[in-house]
């Protein structure tokens, strides 16, 4: 696969399934006070995000990458469009750190079996100052010897529940009431 798209080339994605009228859904929900949390030195970030959820009883939140530096990082990156979908994937990657985090969000929900699943999106600095940014791969972001801290923002009475997407064909994140 091709993982070099050409930014100059506008392209306009057509999914399989039938278009939706509405993309935007939502769920009431009570939202609690965010909390910090540590991943700690050789520790993977899904992990400890999984670990202080299931402590404090939570079914599911988002989380924030505050700071920090990763040791080992593996992502998913987006690619050029192949024979069956009109996106493509690229990795994954591995990179060697120490990378800084610069931003990064996710979503901690329930997948299509009801067990915890986590997706997160983030961007980090290598030392020289380059951006790299993709799709964490789960057991993959590894903190280095400093550490890195997280907030967690806890979701009550909803969920966000991984199903098919019969737009996309992709397993999707969708509020849910609990």
């Amino acid at each position: 696969m091709n993982c070099e798209p050409n930014p100059q080339e506008m392209i306009t994605l057509k999914h399989p399934g039938p278009v939706a009228l509405a993309r935007a859904t939502a769920s009431d929900a009570t939202l609690s006070t965010p909390f910090a949390c540590t991943v700690e030195s050789g520790e993977d970030l899904f992990a400890t995000v999984e670990t202080a959820m299931a402590r404090d009883g939570l079914m599911t939140a988002t989380f924030t990458l505050v700071q920090g530096n990763i040791a080992r990082l593996t992502i998913m990156t987006g690619g050029v469009a192949t024979a069956h979908s009109p996106v493509g994937f690229c990795g994954p990657h591995v990179i060697g750190g120490p990378v800084r985090i610069v931003s990064g969000t996710g979503i901690c929900g329930l997948d299509e079996a009801g067990h915890r699943f986590c997706h997160c999106h983030a961007v980090f600095a290598d030392t020289a100052g380059r951006l790299v940014g993709g799709h964490l791969m789960l057991g993959k972001t590894i903190a280095d010897a400093s550490g890195a801290e997280i907030e967690i923002h806890p979701v009550h009475n909803a969920a966000f529940r991984r199903a098919i997407d019969p737009e996309t064909g992709f397993a999707i994140f969708h509020p849910v009431a609990m």
